[in-house]
């Protein structure tokens, strides 16, 4: 996501690409995948073939296509919300649980309830289109979404706060 400087928040609120990808491969270890940089890089998940990972650029509002190959350059989707973690589901699309912006409205809050609205969308790699499948506005009980899963049809959702996952029937 960043680097871990003390002003790193500051640094979100203001645009920087303090973020970066990294990759493990056998008999290689781990490496820093070269020319990528993103706005917040957070939640990550691969294509079912493993040649794409798709990486939620948090305070860039923006989840970026990686070719693990690098046989082209990562490309960015703009979204209207700010994309924290992101799960492959069996048909390929991707969960991505998200915030509404602003980003200093998060980046900011240091105490312990920090209600945001926020989101649960489904994105298809195949159209680049994103659904919303359920939104709420932050509250003192699941101040905001901050990973989701899905199982029997229900979202499983985990969140900023006191420890609490709420699980919610998506709409169609």
């Amino acid at each position: 996501m960043d680097e871990g400087a003390p002003e790193r928040m500051e640094r979100h609120i203001a645009g920087d690409a303090q973020g970066s990808v990294w990759i493990w491969r056998p008999g290689e270890g781990l490496k820093l995948m070269p020319g990528v940089r993103l706005r917040g890089g957070n939640g990550i998940a691969s294509s079912a073939d493993n040649r794409w990972l798709y990486v939620s650029a948090w305070s860039g509002a923006q989840l970026v296509r990686i070719a693990v190959d690098g046989h082209v350059a990562p490309q960015s989707f703009d979204l209207p919300f700010l994309p924290d973690n992101v799960k492959r589901l069996m048909d390929g699309t991707l969960l991505i649980a998200a915030q509404r912006p602003p980003v200093a409205r998060i980046a900011r809050c240091g105490g312990p309830s920090c209600p945001a609205d926020w989101l649960i969308a489904r994105f298809d790699p195949a159209t680049l289109l994103w659904t919303a499948i359920h939104e709420a506005p932050g509250s003192a009980a699941l101040n905001y979404a901050t990973g989701a899963v899905e199982h029997d049809g229900r979202i499983w959702i985990a969140n900023r706060g006191d420890g609490r996952i709420a699980v919610v029937t998506p709409r169609p």
